[in-house]
């Protein structure tokens, strides 16, 4: 009994140490690989050093590998635990090899353990020796931190949690497989399938869900409204559970706000820990049922064969959705099944045919269709709530909401984009007030009620008109929960109605401390000076103007004087409601430009991020009598001429400017020198050229230099006499007379 005991150790002992001679050129390269990713990228890169004291400013506490390296240390890990598992376990998919070491004097148990546990020390000693040499080189450079071994400690688990699991789940799929072919596809299913899932259902609920948030970014391209599924699911996933732990704790820079590094929390190593238990004893259940006449036969499988066949038709299906529906949603539902028909076909006729017969076949295809169509059913309808679910104003503790109206008082950080005519301005505000809730969650039901409406416009009723817009709604519950929808679109009656949040008072504070630069406490302070309005009130070249920007003026005025200038603005602002604000029933008589950028704004006034501009009218009785105080009154009177009046219908869909990106809707006057400079260029219609004096003079009054386009209307180039200027104005439907509205239809 000793001596067959000592003969079966002698016999493991032989097979790891066989095993690990003929995979030793593996461990090499996992070295060399984890030495160039881990330590080399600490200390080898000159620029990024952490001996570059003017790198690290003495307050890098530690890094294992640099930031834009943790993409590539997480999937080496996986690469190189999923090759070690296919590395070790191949040799159960060729007959020869097959029978010769399922005919050793070994157990299944034996067989599998001896793989396993050099596959386990090849991972450790390929992971653990970079750590270690980044761990030294962290120390010699940069001392001993707090935190430093814990975070060392918490990254090696890590990362070797994360090949282990890579290791064993290619072990199950050369386990399941026949061929090499089979068991490189089965193990990437394995691997890939939580992430191609997530990403494909994403696309739909992008595509489809009415209010989807999640994976949903800005027409800008440079937001995220809200994490995807794949970002959601991580911790979940084979593949990204340890992304963002090891981003987050493989280095510590020290701020002011943060003198030590945060605790590592080993929860979640601790799951993937019992998982990886669990996934090695159902590694070793597969492997004792392993038959060996399955070496070299394709298609004994047909479940992890089928598992396959849906991933692939599934993503492709949301591919081609995603890429169709620009064109139309009616010819993204027939790509999407006659794709995913013709994948299966594919797949089925060349790398996974089918042996169980024809009927099998037609039903697999028939469920995946099912599946599929039930998807989309899912999405189309609502997502099972999802799009309908609105809490009560009751349950509601904050509400984040989008904002459509003018730019020109809002302060702080602000994103967007201008180019001379139009522009687009993407912004939040925060409602904690119970009456300021009531309405964004009343303007919410409206926009969630009517529903995906097409990109057109409505000829009967021009509000009715659907544009690109960002809008975006966050609900921090009173329960502590969190609610995000993100919309794609809105017509212009709801942008109207959207325009009413200027007289909530969450909006009315914040104005009044944009134009007066005050901070939350109501002070003078530079919190509200990030940027934007705020900052162009604050800091910006004054400039005056008549309403036709014939002949703009500097203007310089004391600290104290311009607080006056400032107060007697916001004075008047506060007295406006929002329909004074966005259709004011006066003509307007003048404009006040604060520019950061005078020298070229002055040449134009159009908005831009870098200026904010006052449209005075005479509802404006204070900002009106400061200028009268201070002789400039007379600055805003207009002695000029007007040559011509150019007209054109307003019309976002029209000609070659079909809507694609947003386009802020409140109109907002500028100059240029070209008579083709409208808002909107069309490449075909009539516009309508006035330049009979009388018509002039009856028109001038009516046309606006801000309004909001909700109606309908003209958009109208001015011809200064005796300049090479033209000024666009905007004329509104209601006010234009009936030899306008007859022609221009």
């Amino acid at each position: 009994m000793i001596w067959k005991h000592s003969f079966k150790s002698r016999l493991v002992f032989h097979d790891a140490t066989q095993v690990l001679i003929q995979n030793y050129g593996i461990l090499i390269l996992f070295l060399l690989v984890f030495c160039a990713l881990i330590p080399v990228s600490t200390a080898g890169l000159p620029g990024s050093s952490i001996f570059n004291v003017e790198y690290t400013h003495q307050q890098m506490k530690f890094r294992f590998f640099a930031a834009d390296f943790v993409p590539a240390v997480n999937a080496a890990a996986v690469f190189c635990g999923g090759g070690l598992g296919l590395a070790l376990y191949r040799f159960m998919l060729g007959k020869k090899q097959a029978t010769a070491f399922f005919s050793l004097g070994m157990t299944r148990f034996r067989l599998f353990l001896v793989r396993y546990g050099v596959g386990v020390f090849m991972l450790a000693v390929g992971l653990l020796i970079p750590m270690v040499i980044s761990l030294c080189l962290n120390v010699v450079a940069l001392g001993f931190f707090p935190g430093l071994f814990a975070s060392f400690f918490y990254i090696s688990a890590g990362l070797f949690l994360l090949s282990l699991v890579a290791f064993t789940l290619c072990a199950i799929g050369c386990c399941l497989a026949g061929t090499v072919f089979e068991a490189a596809v089965f193990s990437l299913t394995l691997l890939l399938a939580p992430t191609l899932l997530c990403y494909s259902i994403n696309i739909f609920m992008k595509q489809l869900l009415w209010g989807n948030a999640f994976g949903a970014v800005s027409y800008s391209g440079t937001k995220e409204i809200y994490p995807g599924l794949v970002s959601l699911f991580a911790p979940a996933n084979p593949l990204l559970f340890f992304y963002q732990p090891s981003r987050a704790n493989s280095m510590f820079y020290r701020s002011l706000a943060e003198a030590l590094p945060p605790a590592v929390s080993w929860r979640l190593l601790v799951i993937w820990g019992a998982v990886a238990v669990a996934l090695f004893f159902g590694a070793m259940l597969v492997f004792k049922r392993r038959k060996a006449e399955q070496a070299d036969i394709s298609g004994l499988n047909p479940v992890l064969q089928m598992l396959v066949i849906f991933l692939c038709c599934f993503s492709l299906s949301g591919l081609t959705l995603r890429f169709a529906a620009v064109y139309s949603l009616n010819l993204a539902y027939s790509a999407v099944f006659v794709v995913s028909i013709g994948c299966y076909l594919l797949l089925r006729f060349t790398l996974f045919p089918d042996r169980t017969g024809w009927r099998t076949a037609i039903l697999c295809l028939s469920g995946q269709l099912l599946v599929t169509a039930a998807v989309i059913v899912v999405m189309v309808t609502g997502g099972l709530g999802y799009s309908r679910r609105i809490p009560a104003a009751t349950e509601v503790r904050s509400v984040t909401f989008s904002y459509a109206g003018s730019p020109d008082y809002l302060g702080g950080d602000i994103a967007g984009s201008s180019n001379g005519k139009g522009y687009y301005v993407m912004s939040l505000y925060t409602y904690d007030k119970p009456r300021d809730i009531q309405t964004v969650v009343a303007l919410h039901k409206k926009v969630s009620n009517a529903g995906r409406q097409p990109l057109a416009a409505d000829a009967n009723n021009f509000a009715n008109t659907a544009l690109p817009y960002d809008i975006q709604i966050a609900y921090q519950l009173t329960n502590g929960g969190r609610i995000v929808r993100y919309y794609d679109r809105a017509t212009l009656g709801q942008l109207t109605d959207m325009l009413k949040l200027d007289d909530t008072e969450q909006v009315r504070s914040a104005t009044a401390a944009t134009i007066m630069g005050l901070d939350g406490n109501g002070q003078p302070g530079a919190s509200s000076l990030q940027g934007g309005a705020a900052s162009a009130y604050r800091n910006g070249q004054i400039f005056l103007s008549d309403g036709w920007y014939n002949k703009p003026y500097s203007v310089t005025l004391s600290g104290g004087k311009r607080q006056e200038l400032l107060a007697a603005i916001a004075a008047d602002v506060a007295g406006q409601t929002w329909r004074q604000r966005y259709f004011p029933p006066e003509a307007p008589i003048g404009v006040i430009m604060f520019s950061q950028d005078g020298e070229n704004d002055s040449t134009s006034f159009a908005y831009n991020l870098e200026n904010t501009l006052v449209y005075l009218t005479d509802s404006f009785t204070h900002t009106l009598a400061f200028l009268d105080q201070n002789g400039l009154r007379n600055l805003l009177d207009f002695d000029g001429k007007i040559e011509s009046i150019t007209l054109q219908k307003y019309d976002p869909y029209g000609g070659i400017n079909r809507r694609k990106a947003p386009l802020s809707s409140y109109f907002m006057a500028y100059r240029t020198n070209s008579p083709d400079s409208y808002l909107i260029e069309e490449d075909f219609g009539i516009n309508l050229s006035i330049t009979d004096r009388d018509k002039i003079a009856a028109l001038m009054p009516l046309l606006q230099n801000a309004y909001f386009m909700n109606d309908g209307g003209y958009l109208a180039a001015v011809k200064l006499a005796d300049k090479d200027a033209y000024v666009y104005k905007y004329l509104p439907a209601a006010l234009a007379p009936s030899y306008i509205s007859g022609k221009l239809i």
